[in-house]
């Protein structure tokens, strides 16, 4: 089963999020890769959620 994200994850996540350019959002960028040890979850885990809120991002959605 898997660890549901909590507010303070998603937050911290968000704010990394407005950080990175939307090319870093992967598993071996080191800002990932830090939040990921800082909250207990894999860096993969980190690029997908980073990922998913760029999907619901509408500066994004108009990119494709």
């Amino acid at each position: 089963m898997q660890k549901r994200w909590t507010k303070t994850e998603l937050i911290l996540t968000m704010n990394l999020y407005c950080k990175l350019p939307f090319g870093k959002f992967h598993k071996g960028t080191f800002e990932v890769i830090e939040l990921a040890k800082m909250i207990d979850r894999t860096p993969s885990a980190v690029a997908m959620k980073l990922s998913n809120l760029a999907s619901l991002d509408p500066f994004h959605a108009e990119r494709v």
